[in-house]
């Protein structure tokens, strides 16, 4: 894995440039900057 990316769910990478807003409702989200809401696991909270 790119040291550039990080893992927030087994099913997702994230490049942290693209994440707009961190959602605390629903047990934790982030918002990213193209409009796509992707779940954060709880062991990566």
């Amino acid at each position: 894995m790119p040291h550039q990316f990080i893992r927030t769910h087994q099913n997702h990478l994230v490049n942290p440039a693209s994440v707009k807003s961190w959602l605390k409702e629903n047990g934790g989200a982030l918002l990213l900057y193209n409009g796509s809401c992707i779940p954060v696991a709880r062991q990566h909270r």
